[in-house]
């Protein structure tokens, strides 16, 4: 996307749905090419992604 704020909105509409919507959220990296938080921890989002083959 084209507009980084939009995130916020998509955010909240994803929260107000009442259907379940899966996302693996331990793919999700900063704009800065780091790890970024994640309910199971930073570490977990780690071995998550090095299970996938990506190595950050």
């Amino acid at each position: 996307m084209d507009r980084p704020q939009a995130i916020r909105a998509i955010g909240h509409a994803n929260s107000m749905n009442p259907l379940l919507i899966i996302f693996p959220c331990h793919r999700v990296i900063g704009k800065s090419k780091g790890l970024t938080g994640y309910v199971g921890g930073i570490e977990m989002k780690r071995q998550l992604l090095h299970i996938e083959g990506v190595f950050i």
